[in-house]
């Protein structure tokens, strides 16, 4: 069983680090283990960039977040306002 999830963890970090190598980020995962402080079917998570990935006993989920929900989640919060100063 752990040499699936170590497995799993070699495949997703090398997908996001072969992603990344035409950005100008580079960061590594840090796995937290589900020990109860999250719901959901999951043993292991980590955060990456805008999303998350998540390690099951049977697979991986990968969630994704688009930049843009950002952005208007802190519009909304902010009462329109960007943050840009182009005025």
């Amino acid at each position: 069983m752990k040499n699936k999830i170590l497995a799993y963890c070699c495949l997703m970090a090398g997908l996001l680090i072969f992603s990344k190598s035409y950005s100008q980020s580079f960061y590594a995962l840090d796995f937290t283990e589900n020990k109860g402080q999250w719901s959901g079917n999951f043993n292991f998570r980590a955060e990456a960039g805008n999303g998350a990935l998540f390690l099951e006993k049977q697979g991986f989920t990968i969630l994704q977040h688009h930049p843009n929900d950002f952005k208007k989640i802190n519009e909304f919060l902010h009462g329109g306002h960007s943050g840009d100063n182009n005025s």
